[in-house]
């Protein structure tokens, strides 16, 4: 399964080639919870039970669009691709991130840390190729379009997290 995943990632496989196993999806929503509960507590942080809404809204909203275009039968697939593609990405997203944190504040920053911060962003950017690719497979339709479809679903879940729990404001 993981090599599946890493081509996923790499955007050389699909959903398809994973098996239909829904234990290995509540694996890796378990592994995902566990990751997202390190790397909150890593930034100072505690939001389990945002981390566990966030989660099961991410799940839902999966479900949901591939019920909108007619695919809900890949439903295991699609989201066990999702949530190990974003296992293995954000795995490789937490070292950077403490590399990153340890610069918090200081003047000025280092080029090491602007690095980091750069490659970062790069693996971000990455990371919703690869869920756009996630979509595109799932959905038979151009990449453009499963990327769209992710950003949307990443930024109303975003949304809805922030106006349940609350979330930064921009004033």
């Amino acid at each position: 399964m993981w090599s599946t995943l890493v081509n996923i990632a790499r955007l050389r496989g699909s959903p398809a080639d994973l098996p239909a196993s829904a234990n290995n999806l509540y694996k890796l929503v378990l592994l995902d919870l566990i990751v997202s509960a390190v790397a909150s507590a890593q930034a100072g942080q505690m939001l389990l039970a945002q981390t566990v809404f966030a989660l099961g809204l991410h799940l839902g909203l999966i479900w949901l669009i591939l019920r909108q275009f007619g695919k809900p039968e890949r439903f295991v697939q699609t989201a066990t691709a999702w949530f190990g593609v974003d296992l293995l990405l954000t795995l490789l997203l937490l070292p950077m991130l403490a590399f990153i944190a340890q610069y918090a504040g200081v003047e000025p920053v280092p080029a090491s840390a602007q690095m980091m911060v750069s490659l970062l962003m790069v693996i971000s950017l990455w990371m919703l190729l690869a869920f756009g690719h996630i979509f595109r497979s799932a959905l038979e339709m151009p990449l453009l379009v499963g990327v769209l479809i992710a950003l949307s679903m990443l930024i109303a879940q975003l949304m809805i997290v922030s106006l349940i729990f609350g979330g930064p404001t921009l004033e």
